[in-house]
Protein backbone atom coordinates (compact mmCIF):
# COMPACT_ATOMS: atom_id res chain seq x y z
CA UNK A 1 0.00 0.00 0.00
CA UNK A 2 1.07 3.58 -0.51
CA UNK A 3 0.59 4.50 3.15
CA UNK A 4 -0.37 2.76 6.40
CA UNK A 5 -3.74 4.53 6.54
CA UNK A 6 -4.82 3.36 3.09
CA UNK A 7 -8.06 1.41 3.18
CA UNK A 8 -8.31 0.22 -0.42
CA UNK A 9 -7.61 -3.24 -1.87
CA UNK A 10 -4.13 -4.02 -3.25
CA UNK A 11 -4.76 -4.68 -6.95
CA UNK A 12 -4.22 -1.14 -8.24
CA UNK A 13 -1.11 -0.65 -6.14
CA UNK A 14 0.32 -3.94 -7.37
CA UNK A 15 -0.34 -2.88 -10.95
CA UNK A 16 1.16 0.53 -10.24
CA UNK A 17 4.30 -1.08 -8.77
CA UNK A 18 5.06 -2.95 -11.98
CA UNK A 19 4.05 0.04 -14.11
CA UNK A 20 6.65 2.19 -12.34
CA UNK A 21 9.26 -0.54 -12.75
CA UNK A 22 8.72 -0.48 -16.52
CA UNK A 23 7.87 3.16 -17.33
CA UNK A 24 9.32 5.09 -14.41
CA UNK A 25 7.68 7.44 -11.92
CA UNK A 26 7.63 10.77 -13.72
CA UNK A 27 4.34 12.66 -13.84
CA UNK A 28 3.51 11.73 -17.43
CA UNK A 29 4.09 8.00 -16.89
CA UNK A 30 2.05 7.96 -13.68
CA UNK A 31 -0.90 9.80 -15.21
CA UNK A 32 -0.77 7.61 -18.29
CA UNK A 33 -1.87 4.50 -16.37
CA UNK A 34 -5.34 5.70 -15.26
CA UNK A 35 -5.76 7.48 -18.61
CA UNK A 36 -5.22 4.22 -20.51
CA UNK A 37 -7.56 2.31 -18.20
CA UNK A 38 -10.22 4.94 -18.80
CA UNK A 39 -9.61 4.78 -22.55
CA UNK A 40 -10.06 1.01 -22.52
CA UNK A 41 -13.46 1.53 -20.91
CA UNK A 42 -14.78 3.50 -23.91
CA UNK A 43 -15.00 0.60 -26.42
CA UNK A 44 -16.20 -1.60 -23.58
CA UNK A 45 -19.15 0.72 -22.96
CA UNK A 46 -19.93 0.53 -26.67
CA UNK A 47 -19.79 -3.29 -26.57
CA UNK A 48 -22.01 -3.35 -23.48
CA UNK A 49 -24.63 -1.09 -25.05
CA UNK A 50 -24.60 -3.19 -28.22
CA UNK A 51 -24.89 -6.40 -26.19
CA UNK A 52 -27.80 -5.21 -24.05
CA UNK A 53 -29.85 -3.48 -26.73
CA UNK A 54 -28.85 -5.61 -29.69
CA UNK A 55 -31.63 -8.06 -28.93
CA UNK A 56 -34.32 -5.65 -30.12
CA UNK A 57 -35.88 -6.02 -33.60
CA UNK A 58 -33.99 -2.99 -34.87
CA UNK A 59 -30.58 -4.58 -35.31
CA UNK A 60 -28.81 -1.20 -35.39
CA UNK A 61 -30.34 0.03 -32.15
CA UNK A 62 -27.68 -1.63 -30.01
CA UNK A 63 -24.85 -0.05 -32.00
CA UNK A 64 -26.48 3.38 -31.87
CA UNK A 65 -27.00 3.23 -28.11
CA UNK A 66 -23.50 1.83 -27.59
CA UNK A 67 -21.94 4.62 -29.65
CA UNK A 68 -23.96 7.29 -27.85
CA UNK A 69 -23.08 5.89 -24.41
CA UNK A 70 -19.38 5.65 -25.32
CA UNK A 71 -19.40 9.22 -26.64
CA UNK A 72 -21.10 10.61 -23.53
CA UNK A 73 -18.65 8.75 -21.30
CA UNK A 74 -15.62 9.90 -23.30
CA UNK A 75 -16.49 13.61 -22.91
CA UNK A 76 -17.93 13.45 -19.38
CA UNK A 77 -16.19 15.62 -16.82
CA UNK A 78 -16.22 12.83 -14.24
CA UNK A 79 -14.40 10.47 -16.59
CA UNK A 80 -11.83 13.10 -17.59
CA UNK A 81 -11.22 13.96 -13.96
CA UNK A 82 -10.78 10.39 -12.74
CA UNK A 83 -8.68 9.52 -15.80
CA UNK A 84 -6.11 12.04 -14.52
CA UNK A 85 -6.16 10.79 -10.93
CA UNK A 86 -3.56 8.27 -9.83
CA UNK A 87 -6.21 6.25 -8.03
CA UNK A 88 -8.02 3.00 -8.62
CA UNK A 89 -11.29 4.42 -9.96
CA UNK A 90 -10.52 3.79 -13.64
CA UNK A 91 -9.52 0.21 -12.83
CA UNK A 92 -12.70 -0.25 -10.81
CA UNK A 93 -14.78 1.05 -13.72
CA UNK A 94 -13.04 -1.25 -16.20
CA UNK A 95 -13.64 -4.44 -14.24
CA UNK A 96 -17.16 -3.38 -13.24
CA UNK A 97 -18.07 -2.91 -16.90
CA UNK A 98 -16.52 -6.27 -17.74
CA UNK A 99 -18.56 -8.00 -15.03
CA UNK A 100 -21.82 -6.50 -16.31
CA UNK A 101 -20.88 -7.37 -19.89
CA UNK A 102 -20.05 -11.01 -19.14
CA UNK A 103 -23.14 -11.41 -16.97
CA UNK A 104 -25.30 -10.14 -19.81
CA UNK A 105 -23.49 -12.38 -22.30
CA UNK A 106 -24.09 -15.39 -20.07
CA UNK A 107 -27.80 -14.65 -19.92
CA UNK A 108 -27.86 -14.46 -23.72
CA UNK A 109 -25.59 -17.45 -24.40
CA UNK A 110 -25.06 -19.51 -21.25
CA UNK A 111 -21.70 -21.26 -21.22
CA UNK A 112 -18.96 -22.13 -18.74
CA UNK A 113 -16.71 -19.58 -20.44
CA UNK A 114 -18.91 -16.70 -19.34
CA UNK A 115 -19.26 -18.14 -15.84
CA UNK A 116 -15.49 -18.00 -15.40
CA UNK A 117 -15.07 -14.63 -17.12
CA UNK A 118 -17.81 -13.08 -15.00
CA UNK A 119 -16.43 -14.48 -11.75
CA UNK A 120 -12.91 -13.26 -12.53
CA UNK A 121 -13.94 -9.76 -13.63
CA UNK A 122 -16.36 -9.28 -10.71
CA UNK A 123 -13.80 -10.41 -8.16
CA UNK A 124 -11.08 -8.22 -9.71
CA UNK A 125 -13.47 -5.28 -9.40
CA UNK A 126 -13.65 -5.97 -5.65
CA UNK A 127 -9.85 -6.28 -5.55
CA UNK A 128 -9.79 -2.81 -7.14
CA UNK A 129 -12.24 -1.13 -4.74
CA UNK A 130 -14.37 -2.52 -1.93
CA UNK A 131 -17.48 -0.68 -3.11
CA UNK A 132 -17.56 -3.03 -6.10
CA UNK A 133 -19.13 -5.41 -3.61
CA UNK A 134 -22.29 -3.33 -3.90
CA UNK A 135 -22.35 -3.99 -7.65
CA UNK A 136 -21.76 -7.68 -7.00
CA UNK A 137 -24.80 -7.80 -4.71
CA UNK A 138 -26.92 -5.97 -7.31
CA UNK A 139 -25.83 -8.41 -10.02
CA UNK A 140 -26.61 -11.33 -7.75
CA UNK A 141 -30.11 -10.04 -7.04
CA UNK A 142 -30.72 -9.44 -10.75
CA UNK A 143 -29.56 -12.95 -11.59
CA UNK A 144 -31.71 -14.55 -8.88
CA UNK A 145 -34.84 -12.65 -9.87
CA UNK A 146 -34.55 -13.03 -13.64
CA UNK A 147 -32.80 -16.34 -14.34
CA UNK A 148 -36.14 -18.07 -15.00
CA UNK A 149 -37.02 -15.48 -17.63
CA UNK A 150 -33.99 -16.63 -19.64
CA UNK A 151 -34.63 -20.35 -18.99
CA UNK A 152 -31.40 -20.75 -17.05
CA UNK A 153 -30.60 -23.29 -14.35
CA UNK A 154 -30.38 -21.89 -10.84
CA UNK A 155 -27.28 -23.89 -9.90
CA UNK A 156 -25.39 -22.65 -12.94
CA UNK A 157 -26.27 -19.03 -12.18
CA UNK A 158 -25.49 -19.47 -8.50
CA UNK A 159 -22.12 -21.05 -9.32
CA UNK A 160 -21.00 -17.79 -10.95
CA UNK A 161 -21.26 -15.96 -7.66
CA UNK A 162 -19.86 -18.84 -5.63
CA UNK A 163 -16.77 -18.81 -7.84
CA UNK A 164 -16.46 -15.04 -7.49
CA UNK A 165 -16.74 -15.41 -3.71
CA UNK A 166 -13.99 -18.04 -3.66
CA UNK A 167 -11.67 -15.74 -5.61
CA UNK A 168 -12.45 -12.88 -3.21
CA UNK A 169 -11.79 -14.96 -0.06
CA UNK A 170 -8.00 -14.30 0.09
CA UNK A 171 -8.80 -10.58 0.33
CA UNK A 172 -10.67 -10.96 3.64
CA UNK A 173 -7.61 -10.76 5.96
CA UNK A 174 -6.54 -7.53 4.25
CA UNK A 175 -10.08 -6.21 4.46
CA UNK A 176 -10.24 -6.95 8.18
CA UNK A 177 -6.90 -5.26 8.91
CA UNK A 178 -8.06 -2.19 6.99
CA UNK A 179 -11.39 -2.30 8.80
CA UNK A 180 -9.48 -1.51 11.99
CA UNK A 181 -7.72 1.54 10.53
CA UNK A 182 -9.04 4.99 11.34
CA UNK A 183 -9.19 7.27 8.34
CA UNK A 184 -7.60 10.72 8.36
CA UNK A 185 -11.08 12.28 8.37
CA UNK A 186 -12.03 10.29 11.44
CA UNK A 187 -8.88 11.29 13.28
CA UNK A 188 -9.25 14.95 12.30
CA UNK A 189 -12.96 15.54 12.73
CA UNK A 190 -14.50 12.79 14.84
CA UNK A 191 -11.73 12.41 17.40
CA UNK A 192 -11.72 16.18 17.94
CA UNK A 193 -15.45 16.41 18.67
CA UNK A 194 -16.69 14.55 21.77
CA UNK A 195 -20.31 14.74 20.59
CA UNK A 196 -19.50 13.14 17.26
CA UNK A 197 -17.34 10.58 19.00
CA UNK A 198 -20.25 9.49 21.16
CA UNK A 199 -22.71 9.60 18.26
CA UNK A 200 -20.70 7.23 16.08
CA UNK A 201 -19.30 4.98 18.83
CA UNK A 202 -22.24 2.58 18.52
CA UNK A 203 -21.82 2.40 14.76
CA UNK A 204 -18.12 1.56 15.04
CA UNK A 205 -16.40 4.56 13.51
CA UNK A 206 -13.58 2.41 12.18
CA UNK A 207 -15.90 0.71 9.71
CA UNK A 208 -15.12 1.73 6.13
CA UNK A 209 -18.80 1.39 5.23
CA UNK A 210 -19.73 3.89 7.94
CA UNK A 211 -17.33 6.28 6.21
CA UNK A 212 -19.52 6.17 3.11
CA UNK A 213 -22.44 7.31 5.26
CA UNK A 214 -20.28 10.14 6.61
CA UNK A 215 -19.51 11.32 3.07
CA UNK A 216 -23.20 11.66 2.20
Amino acid sequence: FTKPQDVQPPLFYGLLHFWIKIFGNDTFALRLLPALLSAFAIPLIFALGKSIFGRFPDGNLGEKIGLFAAFVFAISQANIRFAQNLRMYSLLLLFSLLSVYFLNEYFKNPSKKYIVLYAVSASLAVYSHYFAGILLIAEFLYAIFFYKKYNLKFLNVFSMFVLAGIIILPLLPTFYSQYLIKSVAEQTFISGDPLLKVSFAALGQNNIFVRLALIF
